[in-house]
């Protein structure tokens, strides 16, 4: 991931399975959120969503909601993101805030499944 990332939440890192919403502005200038989820012991489970705002959109969405654009993660952290070691539907709820909130902003995303 690279510079301007924010946690949005995760579950405790010590539990046998961890799930974790990061938003980030991308090397191309698209604002991404990933929602990824691990369990140690059932590697089918595993998944990962990201959502990719287009760059010409996050230079939109940045005015729209008053901010420069590398603090657009951490907009989206201060509209739904919560304190860490939640729980695993607490995080995916913040994943689907995170996107309600980018659509709500007046801007559209494209939701990808990785790996």
């Amino acid at each position: 991931m690279a510079d301007f990332e924010k946690c949005l939440a995760m579950t405790d890192v010590d539990l046998q399975y961890v799930a974790s919403v990061y938003a980030w502005i991308g090397e191309g200038g698209e604002l991404l959120v990933e929602y990824r989820f691990e369990d140690d012991d059932n590697a089918a489970r595993n998944f990962v969503k990201r959502a990719v705002v287009d760059s010409d959109d996050v230079h939109a969405l940045a005015l729209r909601v008053g901010v420069q654009l590398e603090q657009l993660p951490e907009w989206l952290d201060e509209a739904c993101g919560v304190a860490y070691d939640t729980t695993a539907s607490e995080v995916e709820r913040v994943f689907k805030e995170a996107l309600d909130t980018i659509l709500d902003a007046g801007v559209q995303y494209h939701l990808k499944d990785i790996k």
